[in-house]
């Protein structure tokens, strides 16, 4: 249990100030109600808090993306981090992808959900901003990658909850209750 809430602490931003600071981290989880959901923290070593957003970026295309199958929404609260994905994106051209931003077009963001929820495309970039401000709800979701912590808990719960369907294995049998999956990545140098 110290370390579960040690990791929230320091994932969610805990550890400095007051009481507030503290329920963030437990906040965020047990505002999740998917049970079975398999959630993972993965720590992305950086050798110095500069090189931390190169370290990130480099372990999300490496060992994150080649693996993320059909249906995987990846949640990137910095509007930097999400241009700096969807550009390796456009370029590698080996996942098809949708991306719905906090300047996207009412137009844009329906056409993009319809084509994810149909698996017309294979991912969905969604950055914080565009889900603090409209609460898109995401349906089709199977797996969860949240590229860096969100900065609000609210969002954390609100996008892991939106693997409920995936859990419930959309009234199917209990074996597709194991496909949801909910990955975040975070870094912390020395």
């Amino acid at each position: 249990p110290a370390y579960g809430r040690a990791l929230m602490e320091e994932t969610f931003g805990g550890g400095g100030g007051g009481d507030g600071d503290k329920k963030l981290g437990a906040e965020a989880l047990t505002g999740v109600g998917v049970p079975g959901l398999k959630m993972v923290f993965r720590r992305v070593e950086a050798p110095a808090l500069p090189l931390a957003p190169d370290a990130k970026f480099k372990y999300f295309v490496e060992s994150v993306l080649p693996y993320a199958g059909a249906h995987t929404c990846v949640f990137i609260p910095d509007y930097f981090d999400y241009v700096l994905v969807r550009n390796y994106l456009m370029k590698a051209r080996d996942k098809s992808f949708v991306a719905v931003h906090e300047y996207s077009r009412g137009t844009e963001v329906s056409r993009a959900r319809a084509r994810f929820f149909h698996g017309q495309r294979d991912l969905m970039l969604l950055t914080g901003r565009a889900l603090f401000y409209h609460r898109y709800k995401i349906r089709g979701i199977s797996s969860l990658i949240f590229y860096s912590a969100p900065t609000r808990a609210d969002q954390f719960a609100w996008m892991a909850n939106l693997l409920e369907e995936a859990a419930a294995g959309s009234g199917a049998d209990a074996s597709s209750a194991a496909a949801a999956s909910c990955l975040t990545l975070y870094t912390k140098s020395p």
